[in-house]
């Protein structure tokens, strides 16, 4: 099992007996999925469920019971047994948002970071309290606090929004000089949260920013 998504898959065994396997899921957006086993007959076979590099932690149940074996993120997890008709994996994952950071030879991506929740990556807009302020004077504040989740069935049929507390340059920074002394620093205070989206063309957006300046 590679890909998490609503199907159903008519497959046989070696010896020709056939498999059904259906899936049932609200992913990228919700954390479990439920797979249903209905061998035509009896029979032990191994099922390999891909455990995604980006969750921290994922939990594996057969019939609602802990799946023997630990997880590790970025390979697959063997569930190996004797299957009949009906029997369920649940799938359970770590869908935090988190910050993620480029490799440092990636000059344009320094100082910069990514929200990324589950495996969705998410795009900063505008805060829409603040406008017209740019989008480029605006930076985020190391994760002190968690990222605050909103499902808005009004974008994209559904989908999750994040917001974090970000800080607004005082003055904007197009009025800065070019150049500065190094020691010197433009000064930012708090403002306003600002809010991380998927990158959709809702009306009024102008601008939006995938690798975001973190403070």
């Amino acid at each position: 099992m590679n890909l998490y998504d609503n199907f159903r898959l008519n497959w046989h065994l070696e010896n020709g007996a056939s498999l059904k396997i259906d899936q049932k899921t609200k992913y990228p957006w919700g954390d479990t999925v439920e797979i249903t086993i209905t061998p035509a007959v009896p029979a032990e076979f191994s099922v390999f469920l891909r455990a995604p590099g980006w969750s921290r932690s994922t939990e594996f149940t057969v019939n609602g019971k802990p799946a023997a074996g630990a997880a590790k993120a970025g390979h697959y997890f063997e569930i190996h047994r004797h299957w009949r008709a009906g029997d369920r994996i649940g799938v359970k994952l770590d869908m935090a948002a988190q910050l993620v950071r480029a490799n440092p030879l990636v000059r344009d991506d320094a100082g910069r970071v990514a929200v990324q929740r589950g495996p969705v990556v998410y795009c900063i807009e505008p805060p829409t309290s603040l406008r017209p302020i740019s989008l480029f004077d605006v930076e985020l504040t190391a994760p002190a606090e968690a990222f605050r989740e909103e499902f808005r069935r009004d974008l994209l049929g559904g989908v999750t929004v994040l917001r974090h507390r970000g800080v607004v340059a005082e003055k904007p920074l197009a009025d800065e000089p070019l150049y500065r002394a190094a020691e010197v620093r433009s000064p930012v205070k708090p403002r306003a949260d600002v809010d991380c989206l998927l990158r959709v063309g809702q009306s009024g957006v102008t601008s939006m920013e995938v690798w975001i300046p973190l403070q």
